[in-house]
């Protein structure tokens, strides 16, 4: 029986994915983008946190949750299917495994792959924004599009747009992303690799959804924020870094085995 580890580090690293610089300095653009531009700080008084006005804009943030929720399940089940049918190599996959983890962590702190560079990715964000959101450059966008259109979006439409983004391309959400996919492949059972995906969703969607009801009295603090991304940038890298480690040397079942073990002398207290 598989123990918490893996879903607990998973979920971790989707936490650090929300945290990274394309998705929480930009959350108010996102929400804005998926709910069709009806989010507005000035719709709420001052000290206020949420207002009904913006309850549609929370609707449009959990369908958009699934939407990526969804994709990354999929993702899960994928590879973890295409490794059983490598079972016989499974010492030469955990060690690579582990090793493009190491390497994801140490790109994360130095940014030695250019199209993964984790500083820019706030930047190569700004395309996907909205116009006139915090965070949107209108110069760099104006040659792929025109806009984006106030038409209020649906429901359907903001699960398309989680759709999208889970399938889509960010430079850090893919590092957390691709690390939690190869931990998941080393899964024993299909269900519990699927698992794993689901709580790096969860980690990555749950303070999404909470953000999303207290958006307006949060912006002002997200800016804020910004003065803490080299901080959040040095965690994330050794958190990959540890994580690829423990693979590579294969203690991923060692440490399954500790927790499941503190866990069980803990019960009899």
């Amino acid at each position: 029986m598989e123990t918490n580890v893996t879903v607990i580090a998973a979920f971790a690293a989707g936490l650090l994915s929300f945290l990274s610089p394309c998705v929480l300095p930009l959350f108010g653009s996102y929400l804005a983008f998926i709910s069709g531009g009806t989010v507005s700080s000035s719709t709420q008084a001052p000290g206020v946190f949420f207002s009904a006005r913006n309850f549609n804009a929370v609707l449009s943030a959990l369908f958009f949750v699934l939407g990526f929720s969804v994709v990354f399940s999929a993702l899960g089940i994928l590879l973890y299917g295409f490794f059983l049918f490598l079972s016989g190599w499974n010492a030469v996959i955990n060690f690579l495994s582990g090793l493009i983890v190491v390497v994801l962590g140490l790109n994360i702190i130095f940014g030695f792959i250019p199209f993964l560079k984790y500083d820019d990715s706030e930047k190569r964000c700004e395309t996907c924004l909205p116009e006139n959101s915090p965070g949107f450059n209108y110069a760099k966008a104006a040659s792929r599009r025109g806009g984006t259109s106030k038409k209020q979006r649906g429901f359907l439409a903001a699960f398309l747009m989680g759709i999208a983004f889970g399938a889509g391309w960010t430079p850090c959400v893919s590092a957390f992303l691709g690390s939690v996919l190869l931990m998941a492949s080393q899964s024993s059972t299909m269900g519990y690799a699927a698992l794993c995906l689901v709580f790096y969703a969860a980690g990555l969607g749950i303070p999404f959804l909470i953000a999303s009801f207290f958006w307006a009295g949060l912006m002002e603090k997200a800016a804020r924020y910004r003065r803490f991304l080299p901080v959040v940038k040095y965690i994330s890298g050794i958190f990959l870094i540890l994580t690829g480690i423990l693979m590579l040397l294969g203690r991923m079942p060692a440490l399954n085995a500790l927790l499941q073990s503190a866990m069980a002398w803990k019960a009899k207290f």
